[in-house]
Parts: structure tokens; C-alpha cells; sequence
């Protein structure tokens, strides 16, 4: 099967060629899409500021800083049905973070890199943030813009690379409407897909590189913040592993 396009998966229409779909009451209540074009950065220099990232998000929409030992990152384990449940009865933040290679640059397409090829860039599943967003398309623009900003602060890029470098992209909107369909109730059935449906073309499985992808080597990473009771020491670089396939 041919991968995607991340323009693919948010292009108009749905993946039947039908231009009308229903309206969403918010743009980003299925969640938030990131896609951050990282320059030449690695994969355990992508993990090491994962947290990084997360608080920026955090901070976007509470306008507080978090502590870092409150975030909790997970390695190619996804969190209890309950957990997950819990944060979103809270109307919390929970994220998916995806460890990319960069294709090499093609002439006849225009897509890849260049310059990174030896590299790896960051995705971003978010669900959540719409509780805590206007649903005024002029002032989501601008939070929108805030985000990238803050998000820029972390990303390592070029001398005055613009903010454009972070894609921001409403979750099941595009193509993939119905194959995205996230309710608050059905958010961790859709974080399996990965396991139980690989096939499956969606945001997800395009993060997981699922065989409906290119099968990618690194796992994905599951972000929250845990209650200050729970903490445990914050997580060092030297406590995540994970196999990449040569």
C-alpha cells in the first residue's frame, strides 16, 4: 500500500470524494495534529526534550508552566484504559509523540530533505486542547500562532527559518473523516489501531508507520501529566530503549 502524504491525510473531501462532511462543533475536538520539521536533530535528542514540548503545549493553554516531574512519558506502552479514561474525564491533555526518519529529497515530487536525510523530525497527536480553546476561527488562528511560537523555542532549525516549520492540522477533517472519527469514548479504542488495525489508513497509524505506512522502527510515546501524588522521578534518557531495525 502507498504511503500517504501528511497533504493526503488532511486534504478536502473524505476518503469517498465527498466535499461535504458534517460540521464539528469545535475544529480540534477529534485533537491536534503536529508535524515539526526538526534540522538535524536525532532521535535521543528528539527524547530528550519530548517533556520539553509537552510543557510548551501545557503552558499554551493554562498559561502555567508544569513541573517536568509531572510528566509522565511512556515508551511504546500505552496507558491504562482508566488512565486515559480519567484524563479525559478531567478534560486533560494527553499526546502521542512520533519519531520519524526524513525521506530523501526527490526531484520529481519536491518532498523530502535535502539537508536531513541522516536525521529524524517529531509528529503530534494532542487530544484535549479543544476544552480549553475559543472556537472563534479568528482568535484560534491566533493561539494557533502562539503555539508555533512556543513550540519554536525548543525546535532546533535553521537561522530564521519561519513558524511554518510546525504544521498545525485539525484531527479528522480532512480525507480521513470518517476513519478518524475520535469521541471522548472511543479515544482509546483509536489509540490501539496500531495493534489491532495496522491496515487502517489514519492519523494514528500514519504516526505508528503501521503497514498501511512504512512500518517504522522507533515506538511511539505516550505524554500526561500525572497528579502530583503519583510522580516518580522524571524520566532520563538512559531509562527509554527501544530497537531500530538496520
Amino acid at each position: 500500500m502507498v504511503k500517504s502524504s501528511i497533504e493526503e491525510l488532511f486534504s478536502e473531501g473524505d476518503e469517498f470524494g465527498n466535499t461535504v462532511q458534517p460540521v464539528l462543533k469545535h475544529k480540534y475536538e477529534r485533537g491536534m495534529f503536529l508535524s515539526i520539521n526538526n534540522y538535524k536533530e536525532s532521535a535521543p535528542d528528539l527524547i530528550s526534550n519530548l517533556k520539553d514540548y509537552y510543557k510548551s503545549i501545557e503552558y499554551w493553554l493554562y498559561g502555567r508552566n508544569p513541573s517536568m516531574n509531572d510528566i509522565k512519558v511512556l515508551c511504546g506502552k500505552l496507558p491504562t484504559r482508566q488512565k486515559v479514561m480519567d484524563i479525559i474525564a478531567a478534560k486533560g491533555l494527553f499526546a502521542v509523540a512520533a519519531i520519524h526518519s526524513y525521506d530523501r529529497h526527490n526531484q520529481r515530487t519536491g518532498r523530502g530533505s535535502k539537508y536531513n536525510i541522516d536525521y529524524q523530525h517529531l509528529h503530534f497527536y494532542v487530544y484535549g486542547a479543544h476544552h480549553h480553546l475559543a472556537d472563534d476561527e479568528t482568535a484560534l488562528s491566533g493561539k494557533e500562532q502562539h503555539l508555533q511560537k512556543l513550540l519554536m523555542r525548543t525546535v532546533k532549525h535553521k537561522p530564521h527559518s519561519s513558524l511554518s516549520i510546525i504544521n498545525i492540522k485539525p484531527v479528522g477533517s480532512g480525507k480521513y473523516f470518517y476513519n478518524d472519527n475520535i469521541q471522548p469514548s472511543t479515544l482509546y479504542d483509536y489509540l490501539l489501531l496500531p495493534q489491532q488495525e495496522p491496515s487502517r489508513q489514519c492519523v494514528i497509524n500514519y504516526l505508528a508507520d503501521t503497514s498501511a505506512y512504512e512500518q517504522s522502527s522507533y515506538p511511539l510515546f505516550y505524554i500526561y501529566k500525572q497528579e502530583q501524588s503519583q510522580c516518580s522521578s522524571a524520566i532520563s534518557l538512559n531509562q527509554i530503549s527501544f530497537s531500530v531495525e538496520v
